[in-house]
């Protein structure tokens, strides 16, 4: 009988304490979890909690029967003889200080297995979810040996923690400043400032950064921040003028720019003191009555972008497209004359603007060499040195083809392989309501339009591609054009995105097909209540109607379904609202 209540009382107790765990991890904020590899978070779920478990079962069982058997023989050892009683224990405080240097020291062993235990399961669990990857590319023996190596290991120092850069920073602005309607936006973090090298130096030590001024008036009113790319074309028209300059064609629409390649020494030493000139660069800062600071030191300065000098980001325009001239194909081309360009192009910023987060464009890049391909050649020069992760990282990785379907995990496959050791960042491939003139809509896959053709009646907009990007690659930053942050259909879901990037959402929209049977389920705690809205056009009917209101909570998790009625069996979105 003891046994059979000890182990319902067992069960009982680890039941409660797993749901409450997995209860509390649902309701940290997005931060908490960019600092933690999943296995150490599997580990704590599943396995502290069976140590917790033992302690206080096995412990208070077992230390109860201890407890009273010591007392019960000292006091008939006392009653019968007390001379051979305190004879007895006289090795009680040897004892004593045995068990006390134990404890004081055991801490430390144990927590070296338990981290050593994270360690494991955190390769495991990226292995697993990378098995894609490490079958195409071949890597089964090297992850057999990594996998061999961190077992036998001495548990290596805790990952160092590192900010993300997080939120909507709203794009498209043609190198002009941003009004503040748009920047009024709650949903909206700040901007991205796009501007072309030929735009900010127009000839040799001519610079004119008056648009960057302009844009910092326009956001501090408001708080917003600034995020900067200057972009390596089109160049200066001095730059391929100069004697010596070896130079070529990255193609873009029309005949492409002229540009020096990426290592050319000239180009080079032109695109530091561009950005040398960039940080000194004085502006007003309205936090201290409008003194002029370096651009550097600006508070509302929150990133950089990275190109590399004679690239349109670390890729090869000419595979994509068939036009021009591969790189690897140019006089002067090896990997490593390549890596060690793009990396000083990347100090050339990075080492001028210390303090903010700074991003590479990187994506999938081939020469004639198959093994390993370049772009994996150029990861690990890049790891090795921006985030190597002996330290929080240098550099985040980007892309700009972020839609409900893109990019993908082969496509990206550095920021998926790499995003719990650098952060990354997307920019959506285009507006998903005013596409750029000459891009083909691309995204309309990613919409369902109640009228055929008519984008202002789709159901599903850009948060398709947001919460693809935030499940699939740890992403945190999004750049969103205007058009869409302006919309006042998208609304509602930027600001739920919002909220659930800085850690106070509940549930994102769920779309519906009548009849269907599927299921909002969200964190909850007894005592709370929600109401379940719906509508049923995402872009032209900005208002929600409440299905249900005031429906109790469950313990750890309430599920709502359509065939217990709590929704409706309508088409159309819904969404889960705790009420105050």
């Amino acid at each position: 009988m003891r046994i059979l209540i000890n182990n319902h009382f067992e069960q009982a107790v680890i039941l409660d304490m797993r749901r409450a765990v997995y209860a509390r991890l649902q309701r940290l904020p997005v931060g908490y979890f960019d600092q933690r590899a999943s296995g150490d978070l599997m580990t704590r779920v599943i396995e502290d909690v069976n140590s917790v478990e033992r302690v206080l079962i096995d412990g208070m069982e077992q230390g109860s029967v201890a407890v009273l058997g010591v007392l019960g023989v000292a006091v008939i050892l006392f009653w019968t003889n007390p001379l051979l009683a305190v004879v007895a224990l006289v090795p009680i405080p040897i004892l004593a200080a045995g068990a006390l240097w134990y404890t004081l020291t055991a801490h430390r062993r144990y927590r070296h297995q338990r981290e050593a235990a994270s360690a494991m399961n955190a390769l495991l669990m990226d292995n697993l979810q990378g098995m894609r990857q490490i079958k195409a590319f071949g890597r089964e023996a090297h992850e057999d040996m990594r996998f061999g190596e961190r077992a036998e290991a001495q548990p290596a120092p805790a990952a160092p923690m590192f900010a993300r850069p997080t939120g909507f920073f709203a794009i498209g602005l043609k190198q002009q400043a941003p009004n503040a309607a748009l920047v009024e936006k709650p949903w909206v973090d700040g901007v991205s400032l796009a501007l072309g090298w030929s735009t900010v130096e127009s000839n040799r030590d001519v610079y004119d950064f008056s648009v960057i001024g302009q844009t910092l008036a326009v956001l501090e009113p408001f708080g917003k921040k600034l995020v900067l790319a200057i972009f390596p074309f089109p160049v200066p028209s001095y730059l391929t003028n100069e004697p010596g300059v070896q130079t070529y064609v990255v193609p873009h629409s029309g005949p492409g720019f002229l540009t020096p390649v990426p290592w050319d020494e000239f180009g080079l030493a032109r695109w530091e003191a561009l950005f040398a000139q960039l940080a000194n660069h004085l502006v007003p800062d309205g936090t201290q009555d409008g003194r002029l600071v370096p651009l550097r030191d600006h508070p509302l300065l929150d990133g950089l972008a990275c190109w590399p000098m004679g690239m349109n980001g670390a890729r090869d325009i000419a595979q994509q497209t068939g036009q021009g001239t591969p790189i690897y194909t140019l006089a002067g081309y090896s990997r490593a004359t390549l890596a060690g360009a793009i990396i000083r192009s990347t100090h050339a910023v990075a080492d001028r603007f210390p303090g903010r987060f700074r991003y590479l464009p990187f994506f999938r890049i081939n020469d004639n060499v198959t093994s390993p391909t370049l772009d994996v050649y150029l990861l690990g020069a890049f790891k090795t040195e921006f985030f190597s992760g002996a330290s929080p990282p240098q550099l985040g990785l980007f892309q700009e083809n972020m839609s409900c379907t893109g990019p993908s995990t082969n496509g990206a496959f550095a920021m998926f392989q790499e995003k719990t050791n650098t952060y990354t960042m997307l920019q959506a491939l285009q507006a998903w309501l005013a596409p750029q003139a000459g891009q083909s809509n691309a995204t309309d896959g990613c919409m369902v339009m109640t009228v055929p053709g008519d984008r202002t009646t789709a159901i599903s907009g850009p948060e398709a591609g947001i919460g693809r990007a935030f499940t699939n690659f740890n992403c945190r930053y999004f750049e969103i054009y205007k058009d869409d942050l302006l919309h006042p259909g998208f609304a509602d879901e930027f600001q739920l995105w919002h909220n659930k990037l800085f850690g106070n959402a509940v549930k994102a929209p769920t779309p519906s097909v009548a009849g269907s049977d599927f299921v909002l389920q969200v964190p909850s705690e007894p005592g709370e209540f929600f109401d379940v809205q719906h509508r049923v056009a995402f872009a032209t009917n900005t208002s929600w109607l409440t299905l249900q209101t005031n429906l109790p909570a469950a313990p750890t998790n309430t599920t709502f379904r359509h065939i217990n009625g709590l929704i409706s069996s309508a088409s159309g979105f819904y969404r889960v609202w705790r009420r105050p």
